[in-house]
C-alpha cells in the first residue's frame, strides 16, 4: 500500500442508479503508439460495453499522448442529439480508457418526442448563405438558452477553405447558430 495520490483514479457515481458520471486516471502516458482511428475504435467499444445507445462521434482532441473523443446521441432516423454529449479519453500508449465524462449525457438523455419539421430541407437551405458550399445536411437537436432544445437542419459546408456548421430552425427558419470548425493535427474544435 502506498499513498501516492498520483496513482489514484478519481470516479464520481450517481446516487440514483449507480451510473458512472465521470472517471479520470491521471497516470503518466510516456509515448504514443496508437493512431486516432485505433483510439476512436477503443472509445466506441468502451461505450458499447457500458450499454450506451446509438452515438455519433463528433470531435477529437489530442494532448499529452491521449486522445479525447466526443460523442453525441443519435435519435431515431439518425437525428443528431447534441445535448446528449459524452467524452472518452484514451491513452495512446496502450489503449487504456483513462478518462470518461457522461455527466451531460446522463443529465440530458431521455426519450424525446421529436416533432416533424415544419420546413422542408429545401426551404431551410434557402435560409443559408449562398456563399456556403453545402456538403451535407442532417436534422439535429441543439441546446438553446434556458435549458431548451430546438430541432434544426444542420448544414455542413465550406466557405473560403473553412468548414462551417449552420443551424436553421426546422420550425420557423431562424438561423440559430453558426460554428466554424478548426482542425489541426491535435484535433477538431468549434468556434
Amino acid at each position: 500500500r502506498n499513498n501516492d495520490r498520483s496513482k489514484s483514479i478519481s470516479i464520481d457515481v450517481t446516487k440514483k442508479g449507480g451510473r458512472v458520471l465521470w472517471m479520470l486516471d491521471p497516470r503518466e502516458i510516456p509515448e504514443e503508439r496508437l493512431t486516432e482511428k485505433q483510439a476512436s475504435d477503443i472509445a466506441k467499444k468502451f461505450l458499447k460495453e457500458q450499454g450506451f445507445g446509438d452515438l455519433a462521434e463528433t470531435y477529437f482532441l489530442k494532448n499529452d499522448n491521449t486522445t479525447t473523443v466526443t460523442f453525441i446521441g443519435l435519435a431515431e432516423d439518425g437525428i443528431l442529439v447534441y445535448p446528449d454529449l459524452m467524452k472518452v479519453k484514451v491513452a495512446l500508449d496502450n489503449g487504456d480508457v483513462v478518462g470518461f465524462d457522461a455527466q451531460q449525457y446522463i443529465m440530458s438523455h431521455r426519450k424525446r418526442e421529436i416533432p416533424k419539421p415544419k420546413l422542408t430541407e429545401d426551404e431551410a437551405r434557402k435560409k443559408v448563405s449562398q456563399k456556403l458550399k453545402i456538403e451535407r445536411v442532417k436534422l439535429a437537436i441543439i441546446p438553446m438558452p434556458g435549458n431548451k432544445e430546438q430541432l434544426c437542419y444542420e448544414f455542413k459546408g465550406k466557405y473560403k477553405n473553412n468548414d462551417y456548421f449552420v443551424y436553421i430552425n426546422a420550425e420557423n427558419g431562424n438561423e440559430e447558430n453558426i460554428l466554424r470548425i478548426i482542425k489541426d493535427e491535435n484535433g477538431t474544435l468549434t468556434q
